[in-house]
């Protein structure tokens, strides 16, 4: 019946490539992003379906990506928080999921976002300067000091150096980012992996089910 053409059909993960991470703020950060999308002779193989099955494929396409790139971004999230050294919910915040509809066969994640204050990483002064765990690891920033950032900026701590021997100017440290952790090989691997697996799974399961219904 509509099961066959899962061989026609199939989902396929785009990411965009990224630099590594790196202090201070990145300018022209770039937004990573991945899509979800159907591949293949689409037209002709609806062309080839019976009415029955003309009016599953919409549906089934479109849920079915829908639901891998949730299934992905929960995923991803994770994993991006624990490489961050961050919670899930501060990630979470910063991906976007654009869904797919029956006119646009296309679900998308994206991270957007500048890098954090190293001072996110749970900071702790030392006599010998400021340790942090940002990417998952506790390191110590040797001659660096907490201080509070003035009005206009939140009044937050931040991690800062002296860039001389005087006592200023100086400078704040900061940490890494959402979209270019996203944007990362290990993330990359997991999200293209899942995302194609899990399709695969989802389209199988509702083509059966709006079939079905249709009966």
């Amino acid at each position: 019946m509509v099961l066959p053409l899962l061989a026609r059909i199939a989902g396929r993960a785009i990411i965009g490539s990224g630099a590594p991470d790196a202090t201070p703020i990145l300018k022209n950060l770039p937004m990573p992003e991945l899509e979800v999308s159907v591949t293949g002779n689409v037209k002709e193989v609806i062309s080839s379906l019976n009415n029955l099955e003309k009016q599953a494929i919409p549906k089934a396409v479109v849920r079915s990506l829908n639901r891998t790139v949730s299934s992905v971004n929960t995923q991803a999230n994770r994993r991006i928080a624990k490489m961050m050294g961050t919670n899930v919910a501060t990630v979470k915040r910063r991906i976007s999921i654009m869904k797919a509809n029956s006119s646009r066969w296309i679900a998308s994640l994206k991270a957007t976002g500048r890098p954090f204050r190293l001072a996110h990483f749970k900071p702790r002064q030392t006599k010998q300067g400021t340790s942090a765990a940002a990417w998952g690891k506790r390191k110590l920033y040797k001659g660096t000091f907490l201080a509070t950032v003035k009005a206009g900026d939140g009044g937050v701590q931040g991690v800062f150096i002296r860039t001389g021997k005087k006592r200023l100017p100086i400078k704040q440290l900061w940490g890494p980012s959402v979209p270019v952790t996203f944007s990362q090989p290990e993330v990359q691997t997991l999200m293209n992996d899942m995302a194609q697996s899990q399709f695969d799974k989802e389209l199988k399961r509702n083509l059966d089910f709006y079939a079905k219904r249709k009966q």
